[in-house]
Protein backbone atom coordinates (compact mmCIF):
# COMPACT_ATOMS: atom_id res chain seq x y z
CA UNK A 1 0.00 0.00 0.00
CA UNK A 2 3.01 2.33 0.58
CA UNK A 3 2.36 4.08 4.19
CA UNK A 4 4.62 4.05 7.18
CA UNK A 5 3.37 2.43 10.62
CA UNK A 6 4.69 4.32 13.44
CA UNK A 7 3.77 4.41 17.21
CA UNK A 8 4.04 7.41 20.08
CA UNK A 9 4.31 6.65 23.40
CA UNK A 10 4.63 9.16 26.27
CA UNK A 11 6.73 7.36 28.66
CA UNK A 12 9.67 5.03 28.71
CA UNK A 13 10.56 3.28 32.00
CA UNK A 14 13.60 2.13 33.15
CA UNK A 15 14.09 -2.03 33.33
CA UNK A 16 12.80 -3.57 36.77
CA UNK A 17 16.22 -5.61 37.21
CA UNK A 18 19.43 -5.74 35.83
CA UNK A 19 19.44 -7.30 32.32
CA UNK A 20 16.41 -6.45 31.19
CA UNK A 21 15.26 -4.00 28.50
CA UNK A 22 12.60 -1.03 29.41
CA UNK A 23 9.38 -0.86 28.46
CA UNK A 24 9.71 1.13 24.58
CA UNK A 25 12.04 -2.06 23.89
CA UNK A 26 9.96 -4.37 25.35
CA UNK A 27 6.69 -2.70 23.13
CA UNK A 28 8.60 -2.83 19.92
CA UNK A 29 10.14 -5.96 20.63
CA UNK A 30 6.43 -7.70 21.46
CA UNK A 31 4.33 -5.57 19.07
CA UNK A 32 6.41 -3.14 16.87
CA UNK A 33 9.15 -4.88 15.63
CA UNK A 34 9.68 -3.41 12.54
CA UNK A 35 8.49 0.22 12.68
CA UNK A 36 9.39 3.56 14.42
CA UNK A 37 8.48 4.21 17.80
CA UNK A 38 8.54 8.26 19.27
CA UNK A 39 8.83 9.24 22.55
CA UNK A 40 6.72 12.00 23.49
CA UNK A 41 7.21 13.03 27.14
CA UNK A 42 5.55 17.26 26.17
CA UNK A 43 2.87 15.11 25.36
CA UNK A 44 1.95 16.74 22.10
CA UNK A 45 0.62 14.00 20.11
CA UNK A 46 -1.95 13.40 22.82
CA UNK A 47 -3.21 16.99 23.28
CA UNK A 48 -3.59 16.77 19.64
CA UNK A 49 -5.62 13.91 19.91
CA UNK A 50 -7.57 15.21 22.40
CA UNK A 51 -8.43 18.20 21.30
CA UNK A 52 -6.24 20.62 22.67
CA UNK A 53 -5.17 18.64 26.29
CA UNK A 54 -4.74 14.91 26.70
CA UNK A 55 -7.84 12.96 27.67
CA UNK A 56 -7.55 10.88 30.90
CA UNK A 57 -9.60 8.62 32.72
CA UNK A 58 -9.36 9.06 36.19
CA UNK A 59 -8.87 5.76 38.66
CA UNK A 60 -12.39 6.26 40.07
CA UNK A 61 -14.30 6.30 36.37
CA UNK A 62 -11.89 3.22 35.51
CA UNK A 63 -12.77 1.06 38.20
CA UNK A 64 -16.70 1.90 37.35
CA UNK A 65 -16.09 1.28 34.16
CA UNK A 66 -14.37 -2.48 34.85
CA UNK A 67 -17.11 -3.37 37.34
CA UNK A 68 -19.94 -2.59 34.94
CA UNK A 69 -20.36 -5.67 32.87
CA UNK A 70 -21.80 -3.90 29.93
CA UNK A 71 -18.93 -1.18 30.10
CA UNK A 72 -16.73 -0.75 26.90
CA UNK A 73 -13.70 -0.67 28.99
CA UNK A 74 -14.26 -4.32 30.19
CA UNK A 75 -15.33 -5.25 26.57
CA UNK A 76 -11.67 -4.16 25.65
CA UNK A 77 -9.88 -5.49 28.67
CA UNK A 78 -12.06 -8.92 27.85
CA UNK A 79 -10.81 -8.49 23.95
CA UNK A 80 -6.93 -8.19 25.34
CA UNK A 81 -6.89 -11.49 26.60
CA UNK A 82 -4.09 -13.48 25.85
CA UNK A 83 -1.89 -10.86 24.96
CA UNK A 84 1.08 -9.83 26.97
CA UNK A 85 1.19 -6.52 28.62
CA UNK A 86 1.33 -5.50 32.09
CA UNK A 87 0.10 -2.54 34.61
CA UNK A 88 2.88 -0.67 34.56
CA UNK A 89 3.26 3.20 33.96
CA UNK A 90 0.74 6.06 33.93
CA UNK A 91 -2.00 4.10 31.90
CA UNK A 92 -4.58 6.82 31.86
CA UNK A 93 -3.87 9.19 29.14
CA UNK A 94 -6.22 7.76 25.98
CA UNK A 95 -4.41 7.17 22.60
CA UNK A 96 -5.40 7.20 19.24
CA UNK A 97 -4.75 7.20 15.59
CA UNK A 98 -3.63 9.63 12.63
CA UNK A 99 -3.22 9.40 9.09
CA UNK A 100 -1.57 11.45 7.26
CA UNK A 101 -0.08 12.03 3.89
CA UNK A 102 3.76 11.62 3.09
CA UNK A 103 5.07 15.30 3.29
CA UNK A 104 1.35 16.76 4.77
CA UNK A 105 1.69 20.45 6.03
CA UNK A 106 2.21 20.99 9.76
CA UNK A 107 -1.13 22.08 10.01
CA UNK A 108 -2.52 20.43 6.94
CA UNK A 109 -6.22 18.29 8.18
CA UNK A 110 -5.25 14.76 8.72
CA UNK A 111 -6.96 11.94 6.78
CA UNK A 112 -8.29 10.32 9.41
CA UNK A 113 -8.56 10.72 13.14
CA UNK A 114 -9.77 8.28 16.02
CA UNK A 115 -9.63 9.51 19.42
CA UNK A 116 -9.91 6.28 22.10
CA UNK A 117 -13.14 6.76 23.40
CA UNK A 118 -12.35 4.78 25.71
CA UNK A 119 -9.02 2.86 26.68
CA UNK A 120 -8.47 0.35 24.11
CA UNK A 121 -10.73 1.45 21.99
CA UNK A 122 -9.37 0.95 18.22
CA UNK A 123 -10.74 2.25 15.23
CA UNK A 124 -12.80 0.43 12.31
CA UNK A 125 -10.66 -1.54 10.42
CA UNK A 126 -12.55 -0.70 6.94
CA UNK A 127 -12.05 2.75 7.85
CA UNK A 128 -8.58 2.89 8.80
CA UNK A 129 -7.51 0.89 5.64
CA UNK A 130 -9.33 3.38 3.15
CA UNK A 131 -7.66 6.00 4.86
CA UNK A 132 -3.92 4.73 4.37
CA UNK A 133 -5.25 3.82 1.31
CA UNK A 134 -5.66 7.46 0.45
CA UNK A 135 -2.81 8.68 2.43
CA UNK A 136 -0.79 6.38 -0.16
CA UNK A 137 -2.46 7.81 -2.93
CA UNK A 138 -1.91 11.34 -1.99
CA UNK A 139 1.89 10.74 -1.41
Amino acid sequence: MGVSLVATVKEDLPADKEGEVGEVVAFQREFWPDADIYLDQEMKFYQAIGGGSPKKSSLASFLMKLANPFSQLLKNVKKSKGVNGNYKGEGFIHGGVYVVKKGAAENETPIFVHQEAEIGDHPPTDELIAACQKAADAS
